[in-house]
């Protein structure tokens, strides 16, 4: 009686196979995690930004002084015009914004001189500054996210 082969795996194969994924996977994880803590940084930098010259704009548009105000805990930051609050925004978990430092458009003046924010998480910080016209400028304080200019 001839022998027959059957197709398939036998159980030693994949388990073998399963513990050469389990490790390629453990050594990948933490490059993948610095590389979404970037983007997450990357994304709310922009997003600041972009309230930064928004904040410009309605405080020519509204003819009233708009400042963009760090929260206490540096968790996140609200777009104020005379009290009011425009916009609120809360970060997620690990990212944080550096307090004290509150930028103030005014309506003819710009702005009366030029302010920085560094916003951070582990591992990856980005600094957005803005001169006293009201420009906005990013760059990479320890040059931890790549693609923007050292400070």
């Amino acid at each position: 009686m001839p022998t027959r082969r059957t197709a398939g795996f036998t159980l030693i194969e994949l388990m073998i196979s399963v513990a050469v994924l389990i490790i390629l996977m453990s050594i990948s994880v933490p490059s993948f995690t610095s590389v979404f803590t970037r983007m997450r940084v990357e994304g709310v930098a922009n997003e600041l930004a972009a309230d930064l010259q928004y904040a410009r704009s309605e405080s020519i548009r509204l003819r009233l002084d708009v400042s963009l105000t760090p929260d206490a805990d540096g968790l996140g930051y609200q777009l104020l015009n005379a009290g009011t609050a425009l916009k609120a925004v809360r970060f997620a978990t690990g990212l944080q914004i550096s307090t004290g430092t509150a930028v103030t458009f005014s309506q003819l003046r710009g702005m009366s001189n030029a302010v920085s924010l560094d916003l951070w998480a582990t591992g990856a910080a980005l600094r957005i500054v803005t001169n006293a016209m009201g420009r906005v400028l990013m760059c990479s304080p320890d040059q931890t996210i790549s693609g923007y200019s050292a400070c």
